[in-house]
């Protein structure tokens, strides 16, 4: 993924995602009194100048992101978005694609089919995973169990 498919991806998902209105799938329905901060990794696409760029053009205003400084490297990945990239992989190996084609099929199936309150339970599970990271101040620690309580 480069910086221009990663924003393509935010603009086609994430963004009608926000505007989403209670009672329409209510897939995020943010209030738009609130502010929100979009979390990124340290991964070279989030962190392009073209990217940052894009963010701060397209983002509603009440919605912040975490920019180069902010997102210390080598820090154990807090982001609910890894363990669902993880729920994701395991999904998709167990369907044991043959091809790319296959690949991206059953990514595209796979992703769709996870449902809302699995990645709200990983939301909500934010403060446990800061509270293991403390634990071992600072250093890794297993996201697997937390992955199993999902």
């Amino acid at each position: 993924m480069n910086s221009e498919s990663y924003c393509e991806c935010l603009k086609d998902a994430l963004l009608p995602a926000f505007y989403t209105k209670p009672g329409e799938d209510d897939w995020l329905a943010l209030d738009k009194k609130e502010e929100y901060i979009l979390m990124q990794d340290g991964a070279r696409p989030h962190m392009s100048d073209y990217s940052y760029e894009w963010l701060l053009k397209k983002l509603p205003k009440k919605i912040n992101f975490t920019d180069k400084t902010e997102w210390p490297p080598r820090s154990p990945d807090l982001n609910p978005i890894e363990n669902l990239w993880a729920i994701l992989q395991d999904k998709v190996v167990e369907r044991q694609p043959q091809n790319q084609a296959e690949l991206c099929e059953v990514l595209q199936e796979e992703w769709w089919a996870i449902d809302q309150s699995t990645i709200q339970k990983l939301f909500d599970g934010m403060e446990e995973r800061i509270r293991r990271c403390n634990s071992v101040e600072g250093g890794r620690f297993s996201l697997r169990d937390l992955r199993k309580e999902t």
